[in-house]
């Protein structure tokens, strides 16, 4: 299994399901309204890029590049996500009916 290919397909799926959040993120941290958004974003995009580098099977805990590392997963992620969106597929799936009523009872 690639899992570096995985992470990035995950990625952009979570991305794809969540438009509108990912371009809030995106968007406030080209432009913070502030240093404590600016400051809260670039600590939550250092913790997603090691993580993305760590999963992806290419560094560990702790390890120096995984900032870089997981930049390029984060890179693949989204050309992934721009290829899905230039076909329209960005969204999951609808759920059943009896699925969603699953989802309820089960919260």
């Amino acid at each position: 299994m690639d899992l570096e290919r995985a992470v990035a397909a995950a990625w952009a799926r979570t991305a794809g399901q969540m438009p509108g959040v990912r371009m809030v993120l995106d968007h406030h941290r080209r432009h913070p309204a502030d240093d404590a958004t600016a400051g809260a974003l670039a600590r939550a995009v250092a913790k997603e890029r090691h993580f993305l580098a760590v999963m992806g099977g290419r560094a560990g805990l702790g390890d120096a590049a995984a900032q870089r590392i997981g930049a390029e997963i984060e890179e693949r992620g989204r050309e992934l996500w721009a290829g899905a969106a230039a076909t329209g597929s960005t969204h999951a799936p609808r759920r059943g009916l009896v699925d969603r009523l699953r989802a309820v009872v089960a919260a």
